[in-house]
């Protein structure tokens, strides 16, 4: 039980993020910006928050990494399926699934960092 209260703050400022229109304003589509991402990205992110608790090094270098890939897929699939005129499945599925991927490496760095600074637990 004490592992959960770093990933459940996390995820509560992830959902309030994309209810605030920050995912929006950020570039992510509309429609799905404001629940969808952020709740799917939930579930990945309580997964990646699982291999930090098993290893905290090796989960933070690959959450890091997710990070980095989510972001550069959310921002070219967006730019492919823009200038396709929403013609190029592939790009906007890039740009989706880049966005949920984005949410779910923020829940899990974000909940290993407090886990480590709030709540003192150390790991190997």
């Amino acid at each position: 039980m004490r592992h959960v209260w770093g990933v459940a703050i996390a995820g509560i400022a992830i959902l309030a993020m994309g209810q605030l229109g920050v995912y929006a304003r950020l570039g992510a589509h509309p429609f799905w910006a404001d629940l969808t991402a952020p709740a799917l990205g939930l579930v990945v992110g309580a997964l990646g928050y699982a291999v930090g608790i098993w290893r905290f090094r090796v989960g933070l270098i690959a959450m890091a990494l997710v990070l980095a890939g989510a972001g550069a897929a959310a921002h070219f699939g967006k730019r492919a399926f823009v200038a396709s005129y929403a013609e190029n499945a592939l790009a906007g599925d890039f740009w989706f699934f880049g966005w949920i991927a984005l949410c779910g490496a923020s829940v899990a760095l974000l909940g290993m960092v407090l886990d480590r600074v709030l709540f003192q637990r150390s790991g190997a």
